[in-house]
């Protein structure tokens, strides 16, 4: 497996690539907005609360997904919009 990444001036991510396949990230400041393929098809969508990095909803291959926090505000699981309660830990 190869895998490579690129960053900006600011250490942000800017692309992801496994394989040759490519993955790039829009931000907006600091919060990745979007991913999007080499063709420039939307990949995954993300959503924030008002807090900083305060990720609430990722959308990805058309389906929603919550992000549970614990009590001190890490993200522990992603949940389904569909399937709630079969969370993706992180």
């Amino acid at each position: 497996m190869n895998v490579a990444y690129t960053y900006d001036y600011s250490g942000r991510r800017t692309s992801k690539t496994v394989n040759g396949s490519g993955v790039y990230y829009c931000y907006d400041g600091w919060e990745c907005i979007q991913e999007t393929d080499a063709g420039s098809a939307l990949v995954a969508r993300y959503v924030y609360g008002p807090g900083i990095d305060e990720p609430v909803v990722l959308y990805r291959n058309g389906q929603r997904y919550f992000y549970l926090l614990d009590g001190f505000a890490r993200i522990y699981v992603l949940v389904s919009d569909e399937r709630y309660g079969a969370g993706i830990p992180r």
